[in-house]
């Protein structure tokens, strides 16, 4: 062979070399079942399903949605539209043909779906605060005079007390702020107007996750500043609550842990801020356990919220601070955050759950017989991260309750559920936020069905920690009937 051909050869050959190794290998993939949708979407909102990569050349497709009715779809790439909120199963089945015969493959999602987020009208929505700094509303409590006293936190630190008429107006005067407290962050967690119209503000301010100081704080009717008391200690301290007797005699309730170990403690003061008879449940009676709420019973006890050893707890004391009983969902892991009797006798307990997932939770509620005994029944919110905070019964018996709502499509949401108080059926799901994030703290309902909420609200776009007090209110016709 002469140089010449040779030469050509050993050309054509590196072209040839470098030529296939300029394409790119295609990767071999294996047949299954599979799919792509999106995984949270509105109530009824169109949704596409489109079989993924591993799944061409299917010559059969069997679609199952999980929606009541059953439909079924032998469509390649269906759409569903889901006419009630929830979370549904999606199951596709799919069939190809080979050389070694017909092989088969399954496979199964969720899907949530959830109500649309309602926008409040201007007389339904209220906002305070300046734009020069972040407050959040926090409690809420009605006063004598007409309207609210609200009470809540500025910039981490400073404690801020307003009071609001019945057309949601900020009154002559307020808010006022306090200070001078402690340097860590504060988190009130209560407010009452007293029987002398005075107003008591009650909370805990946080150095760190473990190190917490109890606080109690009285002003007049004026905002101007009766009496403080502040609880330091090597326990970390937490006031969550408070009953006022006709005397003006005042019964709080809290945590206070030693060693990570939480204790429900049951502090009576007088009127003047005096501690009269300090009482923390003994261990006996409730190992382990924390208080969110304090309820008057209609026998002139009070029935306490809270959670023991990570499910939902409720305890039963006398009139005369005797413990009655103890009801705990073993079966749950969750906390409790608000407790009512109803008319009947029978108790409604509302809270979250918490899932092994972080920053997950959903918000349940339960309805017991007596307290002492199992749940008659039981509903979870199973959407996509909320939690009940207050819980009140309508005049019609339905059952009112109301929190915050997270997810991916519309940040937070205030969320507000009504239920049958017979089987715990949800009636009605709403979710209502102005656009950005509106979360709700704590509620209050009147005699007739008004429901007026307080949390905090940032506009869509705006820095998290720039919020401003939020004021949801809706009148008895709110669920449309």
């Amino acid at each position: 062979m002469s140089k010449k051909i040779t030469l050509l050869v050993f050309v054509g050959l590196s072209f040839l070399m470098n030529a296939c190794s300029s394409f790119n290998e295609i990767p071999f993939v294996n047949f299954r079942a599979d799919f792509e949708y999106p995984t949270v979407v509105r109530v009824g909102e169109r949704v596409q399903f489109t079989p993924s990569n591993s799944t061409s050349g299917a010559v059969s497709y069997a679609w199952r949605f999980g929606d009541k009715s059953g439909q079924i779809s032998e469509e390649s790439s269906p759409s569903f539209t889901y006419d009630s909120i929830g979370q549904y199963s999606i199951w596709l089945k799919v069939e190809i043909l080979k050389e070694t015969g017909l092989l088969k493959d399954s496979i199964q999602k969720s899907i949530i779906v959830l109500p649309e987020t309602e926008t409040p009208s201007d007389g339904e929505f209220h906002e305070y605060g300046q734009e020069t700094s972040s407050e959040r509303g926090s409690a809420i409590y009605p006063i004598s005079e007409g309207g609210f006293v609200m009470a809540g936190q500025k910039n981490i630190s400073t404690l801020m007390i307003s009071k609001i008429n019945s057309s949601q107006e900020m009154m002559g005067g307020w808010p006022r702020e306090f200070n001078n407290f402690g340097t860590g962050q504060m988190f009130v967690r209560a407010v009452r107007e007293t029987v002398n119209g005075g107003i008591l503000i009650l909370g805990y301010f946080q150095y760190q996750s473990n190190d917490n100081d109890a606080f109690l704080l009285k002003v007049n009717g004026q905002g101007n500043e009766v009496w403080r008391t502040i609880v330091r200690s090597d326990k970390d301290e937490k006031f969550t609550d408070v009953l006022e007797a006709p005397n003006g005699d005042l019964l709080i309730v809290g945590t206070f842990a030693t060693s990570g170990r939480p204790s429900v403690v049951l502090n009576r003061y007088s009127a003047q801020g005096v501690l009269s008879a300090p009482y923390v449940v003994p261990r006996e009676i409730c190992n382990s356990c924390s208080a969110e709420s304090i309820y008057r019973t209609q026998d002139g006890g009070f029935v306490i919220a809270g959670q023991q050893i990570g499910s939902p707890m409720l305890m039963k004391f006398s009139p005369t601070g005797l413990f009655q009983g103890k009801s705990t969902i073993n079966t749950l892991s969750g906390i409790g955050s608000s407790v009512m009797q109803l008319q009947n006798g029978k108790y409604v307990l509302v809270g979250k759950t918490i899932e092994a997932q972080a920053d997950s939770s959903h918000a349940f509620i339960a309805q017991f017989d007596v307290i002492g005994s199992a749940e008659e029944w039981r509903t979870i919110l199973n959407l996509y991260n909320e939690d009940f905070v207050d819980v009140w019964a309508a005049n019609n018996g339905d059952l009112i309750a109301v929190g915050t709502h997270s997810n991916p499509l519309s940040g937070q949401d205030a969320i507000l559920g009504r239920f049958d108080r017979i089987t715990g059926q949800a009636k009605q799901v709403r979710l209502i936020s102005k656009p950005g994030n509106s979360s709700v703290a704590k509620a209050w309902m009147s005699a007739q069905d008004e429901i007026t909420m307080v949390g905090s609200t940032n506009k869509e776009g705006d820095a998290a920690v720039q919020q401003k007090t939020m004021l949801l209110r809706f009148g008895a016709d709110f669920w449309g009937e």
